[in-house]
């Protein structure tokens, strides 16, 4: 810096780098506060999706066991608690076929 005294040039240069500190951090503050933002949004969104994709699933699977239900003598109801047993889901399957014939 010309014309200014070194003690002065050095105070100078101590506040433009605490300034520059500042903004940096100042920056980063913002950052995160709108990364936190777009992540709660996201996390709204992927939410109310998932919630209508499963209240599709429950339905679906509330027909299908109401029409397995329905149907007498065809082995249909064998058949399904074999699949059932083999992927390991019998006793659910179970306990919601009980709860949706009472």
């Amino acid at each position: 810096m010309i014309g200014v005294p070194p003690a002065e040039a050095d105070e100078l240069v101590k506040d433009d780098s605490l300034r520059t500190f500042q903004i940096v951090q100042e920056g980063r503050t913002i950052f995160w506060q709108a990364a936190t933002a777009v992540m709660g949004s996201l996390g709204a969104v992927v939410s109310v999706l998932l919630g209508k994709y499963l209240s599709v699933e429950r339905k679906m699977s509330k027909a299908m066991i109401m029409g397995i239900e329905g149907v007498e003598g065809t082995g249909v109801k064998g058949k399904v608690a074999k699949q059932a047993a083999r992927y390991g889901v019998d006793n659910p399957l179970k306990r919601r076929v009980a709860k949706l014939t009472e």
